[in-house]
């Protein structure tokens, strides 16, 4: 799912309630991931991913995780102006990030920014 251009509030909102089980499932789909793999990536073990599609809903801690993950491909996509370019990047590994890949860099708060800033650094031309 596109991140949501709401506002702020609107968007915290969202989050506190838990989002959507399909905003989970339409992002691993324009990530081109696993179930599996998605998981992984936002932290939710095999058997509480399947209780959450069964009850259609993420905890307020897994929504932040999604939240960031959906914000980060978007920003990327707006800087390399294409979802495959936006993908591919996002999952190549890179020495910036020690060997891992953007994404997998974004697992925490603090890597998600991480990324949200070499990704303007990219965007303005500043690569060091």
């Amino acid at each position: 799912m596109e991140y949501k251009k709401s506002s702020p509030g609107t968007r915290i909102q969202d989050i506190e309630r838990g989002l959507p089980f399909k905003e989970f499932d339409t992002l691993r789909n324009r990530l081109e991931l696993t179930q599996k793999n998605m998981g992984q990536l936002v932290g939710i073990g095999h058997n509480t991913l399947a209780h959450r599609k069964r009850i259609k809903r993420l905890t307020k801690s897994e929504s932040e995780r999604v939240d960031r993950v959906s914000r980060i491909f978007n920003r990327a996509k707006e800087v390399f102006g294409d979802e495959g370019l936006a993908r591919k990047w996002l999952k190549q590994p890179l020495e910036y990030f020690d060997g891992k890949t953007p994404l997998q860099y974004a697992s925490t708060e603090l890597g998600g920014r991480e990324v949200e800033n070499l990704l303007g650094r990219i965007e303005h031309g500043v690569f060091s």
